[in-house]
């Protein structure tokens, strides 16, 4: 069976970088339904991956990612892209999840790479400039954050994972979260499932005794060595607590993307193994329990990587499906109800990678992700037009799943 990469481990791929305007109709509450590729510098020849977005309005985004050596991050003004001086490493340095509460206030995570091990990396925007800030790690393996949520200037959580062994493959990774009071960054370590691989790999704060994050865990030391199930759980501003999903069929299940709007409302995405292909998954969280609900269907290999809500009723998922000669991007609406699958900007060869989306508003969103051969960064504004009505597929939510209580 083949595996859509996951945020880790796939840094290259084979689309080449198209512009271009794709519309289709809007669902029955206006919401996005458009989308337009936004011309991105990319400052190498390969490697280039925007794997983040955050934006605080229509006219304001900052995107995270990297080339091959060293962080990236692009600011979107609502017409252009343009790169922003970030701190130069000497060493391998990778940014995976970015947030900003207002356009003078960001934090992006990830991971830098010294002496062969990793390290967590922490960096800071004042709106000119991102500064390196100093950040722990937890045991003698590798550190990495891969999400990170503000919910004001003085709360963020990040998560990860970390490694206790010394070598490759000797040790099952952990959950790793850390927390910052406007002050300080604190390592709080979440609780695992099982003893084998856990990892989180996105968080969404409400407030700073309110956040919900996501991954998988499985009972082997590597990420692939056994069925991957959903792993999730809360934050109360003092303790993390699992409140795990239900997963669907019994092959892989995992969690890539969560978003909330409140304690009581979230919708988390991810993919699934139906024994031949992965396909798309969506949960939403009601404050005690996840439900599966209905997710939108791609054509061979389904992943939705990434979810934005703007309220309990709108949000939008973006992902993708492989098939043996193309590369579709997968798009989709939620009106708290059904997903409306729309179309996407794609070029002649096919689409690219939507890794990290971020919605201002109901009809303003960025995506963010890679296209083409050598790999270069990759952004498309999601936008409403007026069309005429067509019919859109949706499929109905799947029936209740047990409740979990946390």
């Amino acid at each position: 069976m083949k595996k859509l990469q996951s945020p880790l481990t796939a840094l290259l791929l084979a689309f080449a970088v198209v512009i271009g305007i794709l519309s289709v109709a809007a669902p029955a509450d206006a919401v996005v339904n458009t989308g337009t590729i936004i011309p991105s510098p990319s400052p190498t020849f390969s490697g280039n991956t925007l794997w983040s977005v955050s934006c605080v309005s229509s006219t304001w985004c900052i995107s995270a990612g990297m080339s091959i050596y060293d962080n990236v991050f692009i600011k979107f003004d609502g017409g252009t892209a343009s790169e922003v001086t970030n701190p130069n490493s000497e060493t391998d340095a990778k940014v995976f999840g970015v947030s900003c509460v207002s356009d003078t206030q960001c934090i992006a995570v990830g991971f830098q790479n010294s002496d062969g091990t990793m390290a967590t990396q922490i960096l800071s925007f004042d709106g000119a400039a991102w500064t390196l800030v100093q950040s722990a790690n937890f045991g003698s393996g590798d550190n990495s954050l891969i999400s990170v949520s503000c919910a004001s200037s003085t709360s963020c959580v990040a998560v990860g994972y970390y490694n206790s062994g010394t070598q490759p493959y000797s040790a099952a990774s952990q959950t790793l979260a850390m927390t910052w009071d406007g002050a300080n960054w604190k390592t709080v370590t979440p609780p695992n499932t099982g003893s084998g691989f856990n990892r989180l790999n996105s968080v969404s704060c409400t407030s700073s005794t309110s956040c919900v994050a996501v991954g998988f865990y499985n009972s082997g030391i590597e990420e692939y060595s056994n069925d991957s199930q959903t792993l999730a759980m809360t934050w109360d501003g003092a303790n993390w607590t699992t409140v795990n999903p239900p997963n669907t069929g019994s092959g892989d299940n995992e969690l890539n993307s969560v978003s909330c709007t409140s304690s009581t409302s979230c919708i988390a995405v991810g993919d699934y193994s139906d024994g031949s292909n992965l396909q798309t998954l969506a949960l939403k969280w009601n404050g005690s329990s996840w439900t599966s609900i209905g997710a939108p269907a791609g054509t061979g290999d389904s992943s939705l990587r990434a979810v934005s809500c703007v309220s309990s009723n709108v949000c939008v998922a973006v992902g993708e499906s492989l098939t043996e000669s193309d590369l579709i991007p997968l798009m989709a609406t939620w009106d708290g109800t059904n997903w409306t699958a729309f179309a996407a900007p794609t070029s002649p060869e096919g689409g690219g990678y939507s890794y990290g989306i971020s919605c201002s508003s109901e009809n303003s969103c960025l995506v963010a992700g890679q296209v083409g051969w050598p790999s270069q960064n990759l952004l498309i504004e999601l936008t409403e037009t007026d069309l005429p009505a067509v019919t859109t597929t949706t499929t109905s939510p799947e029936p209740l799943a047990p409740s979990f209580t946390g």
